[in-house]
């Protein structure tokens, strides 16, 4: 009796295009498991209907499972952990359990993919040479290619060679002349001189001799190895890529490893085998795959490799050092009150000044804590700390034991030199002014920082070391924080903070006595930088409009004033700063 042809239903998955599959998947009876298929997929239309209805109505297809989310091949049952995660948005990875499916979503393909059978035994000299030369690889491709071989080998040699490199070589795109692939290693290799060659670069041109003229090509057309595996690392020349197997293996980013609703990883460090290493690869334009020694398989995208696995991170924050003259004909952010909160492009200026000149200003804001609060908030949340969110102050009213609440002048300085971590941005908005004086002042610290490290390299070196002690004193607080003038950014070595307040030092106890002569000497270097005539901005800030600054890089002050000024302002947390200028692409 003749066996009945199983139906073949439609995968819901757009990309599938409604063809239709024999080996389709109906959601599991677990609600929590359907639920998570439902988000892994992220089809809008499937929002609409509860899961009971998609149970009976929706299958998805093999193309979207891995190999490893089935028991085995012959049963073709899913794993209860099991759920769709490749192939959602572009059919580009081959690591499934029937290779053959893919093959419809590649017209230009050249042959059918199939599982690869064993490869035929071939003659001792020509299988020695290929052990020793090429790494195995797993068939990705969709179009089979023909290899070229040596013309002295007999046919039947041919036909082993050409089932054994269909099977086992991944070769790079490169220059076609009469339908044949050139194979890169081949002229990579030969245009090389002999004596840079290796042992087994000579076995490999063994093999590949006697080209026919019609498939030459230049060498200036023909790319270098684009793969090379180790004991302890993959390298990727034409990406400029040295891949640590266990780095690789620690960023896998599949649903088993890494939770993309949350964004964190979701094994064990514990877990992962001491001696992680990759058993075989693939690659293609989009992406590199991996088989690990512990049966585990990952995928990694370029752009996240090429953006995370450098291994010596660069900053691309883009920063603009400035002294008084640069900074008043520079392009610093000032928007209205009204562009920023209407225009994201007015907002966007904003943060982006702040990275690159440290300070930005909001024009036409009315004169009063409300609306200066309204401008903040339109980018960040608002720091509380001992002084409140807002806060406002008066010159000669003390509220608070501060130099700042005084008609004296003020030298320019960080605030919060005494907090674990100070502000990251300052926020001052002069909302009443009847007097003379009170012109403020800013000084690029960062700047003052290079200009020491210039002239001073010894200086610099030790103000990047040697800690000193801050603190802020009243009746109900007492903070205090002991670090460097300047802190320098671990990974960048640029300088990442400037901690400096004359007014706010506590008694020098940290120092051992040999070196507080030398503290003070290099105190002094740091200072007259800060107070040289060239590197102090000074300008009148006038109410309705509001000053944004960063209390890590800018130095802040005024002159001393005489009647009546208030001010009102707040500060904004740095991790809060980067937050947004991150979301916005602005800094790495």
């Amino acid at each position: 009796m003749q066996a009945t042809e199983r139906k073949k239903r439609a995968c819901v998955v757009p990309v599938c295009k409604d063809e239709r599959f024999d080996l389709v998947h109906k959601l599991p009876m677990n609600q929590e498991r359907a639920e998570e298929w439902v988000t892994n997929l992220d089809i809008p239309e499937l929002a609409t209907h509860s899961i009971e209805d998609l149970r009976k109505r929706i299958f998805v297809c093999s193309r979207h499972f891995r190999r490893q989310d089935y028991k085995n091949i012959e049963s073709r049952c899913l794993n209860k952990t099991a759920v769709p995660s490749i192939n959602l948005k572009a059919l580009d990875n081959f690591n499934v359990i029937d290779p053959k499916v893919m093959v419809k979503s590649y017209p230009e393909a050249e042959a059918e993919i199939v599982a690869p059978p064993v490869p035929p035994k071939l003659p001792p000299r020509v299988q020695r040479n290929l052990t020793r030369v090429v790494r195995p690889v797993k068939l990705r491709e969709a179009a089979l290619v023909k290899t070229l071989k040596k013309r002295r080998f007999t046919e039947e040699v041919e036909e082993i060679l050409d089932s054994h490199f269909s099977m086992n070589i991944n070769i790079p795109k490169v220059p076609k002349t009469d339908g044949h692939v050139v194979p890169t290693n081949h002229y990579f290799i030969q245009s090389r001189e002999k004596s840079q060659r290796s042992g087994k670069e000579e076995e490999l041109l063994e093999i590949y001799v006697n080209l026919p003229a019609e498939v030459q090509v230049q060498k200036s057309l023909v790319e270098a190895p684009q793969l090379v595996m180790s004991s302890e690392f993959i390298e990727v020349p034409s990406r400029s890529l040295k891949l640590n197997y266990f780095w690789l293996r620690d960023h896998c980013r599949c649903s088993e490893c890494y939770n993309h609703r949350t964004n964190q990883r979701s094994f064990s460090f514990l877990s992962l085998p001491p001696d992680v290493k990759a058993k075989s690869c693939q690659f293609s334009d989009d992406f590199l795959a991996i088989s690990w020694n512990d049966g585990h398989e990952s995928q990694y995208s370029w752009d996240f490799l090429t953006s995370h696995a450098s291994h010596l991170k660069q900053s691309v924050t883009k920063r603009i050092l400035w002294d008084a003259e640069k900074i008043s004909q520079s392009a610093f952010a000032r928007v209205s009150l009204g562009d920023l909160m209407a225009d994201e492009e007015a907002a966007r200026s904003v943060v982006e000044s702040l990275v690159c000149y440290g300070v930005a200003f909001v024009d036409k804001v009315p004169a009063n804590v409300s609306c200066t609060e309204l401008a903040i908030k339109r980018l960040f949340p608002i720091h509380k700390t001992f002084f409140g969110e807002m806060w406002t102050f008066q010159s000669g009213v003390m509220k608070e034991s501060d130099t700042a609440y005084t008609h004296e002048a003020l030298g320019a300085h960080t605030d919060n030199t005494y907090f674990c971590d100070p502000a990251g941005l300052q926020v001052l908005h002069c909302t009443e002014f009847e007097g003379d004086g009170g012109e403020s002042l800013l000084v690029d610290g960062y700047r003052v920082a290079s200009e020491v490290k210039k002239k001073h390299p010894e200086v610099y070196a030790r103000l990047c070391s040697t800690a000193i002690p801050f603190e802020y004193v009243d009746e109900t607080h007492h903070h205090a924080y002991t670090a460097p003038l300047i802190k320098e950014d671990k990974v960048t070595g640029s300088v990442e903070q400037i901690r400096f307040n004359l007014y706010d030092r506590a008694p020098l106890d940290t120092l051992p006595y040999d070196e507080i002569q030398q503290f003070y000497s290099d105190l002094r270097v740091m200072a007259a930088e800060v107070a040289s005539e060239g590197n102090e901005w000074w300008f009148k800030l006038s109410p309705g409009t509001v000053m944004i600054f960063d209390n890590w890089r800018l130095l802040h002050g005024r002159a001393a004033l005489t009647g009546k000024r208030s001010m009102c302002g707040c500060y904004v947390a740095r991790t809060d700063f980067l937050s947004v200028a991150r979301k916005m692409k602005l800094v790495d």
